[in-house]
């Protein structure tokens, strides 16, 4: 006896290909193989031919379990020259948004093609990206959002639709930053 609406609710769909959700939500699973739907929340908006509210689990309250990359990919440029804090951005980025696309280049010279080329749905790079080049130049180049990751405790000028984000503030507080951006 399974939930008749399993095969068209999300949430059911990412729970069986994510161990991660299935740990995070670990009675909902159980709850969709074992039930008919009723006090399901999901399942009454679905039965009823209605749109999920982002994020609903069946008891009507809200989880983070919807993944943004399944409707549109997100692809996200790194311009960082410290390897160390290129890669664990990166892996921010990729453990937060799952299925992300991230380019990573050591300056601004070697990402200002992409720049151009690419629409991506955030850059991270830090203030100074090499040689005379700046954030500055990366807003000349795209209206992507942009996050400023930087050791600087120093106020710094940023260019419209930037935040600024400590490097010693870690990963939960670029992810806040990227979010708050791409809202």
């Amino acid at each position: 006896m399974s939930c008749p609406v399993s095969d068209a609710c999300e949430l059911h769909q990412q729970l069986r290909s994510s161990v991660i959700k299935r740990v995070r939500y670990p009675n909902v699973l159980s709850l969709c193989e074992s039930s008919t739907g009723e006090g399901c929340a999901l399942y009454g908006h679905l039965a009823a031919g209605r749109t999920l509210p982002r994020n609903l689990l069946p008891d009507g309250s809200t989880g983070e379990w919807a993944d943004d990359s399944q409707s549109v990919a997100r692809r996200y440029l790194i311009i960082e020259d410290s390897q160390v804090f290129a890669t664990l951005t990166a892996s921010a980025l990729r453990t937060r948004s799952t299925g992300a696309i991230v380019d990573v280049r050591p300056s601004f010279a070697e990402a200002e093609s992409d720049l151009g080329s690419t629409q991506y749905t955030a850059v991270i790079c830090g203030y100074g990206l090499g040689g005379e080049h700046t954030v500055h130049d990366v807003r000349r180049v795209t209206r992507a959002p942009i996050v400023v990751l930087t050791g600087r405790p120093d106020e710094i000028a940023l260019p419209s639709g930037s935040r600024k984000v400590m490097k010693a503030s870690g990963p939960d507080a670029l992810i806040a930053a990227v979010r708050e951006l791409t809202a």
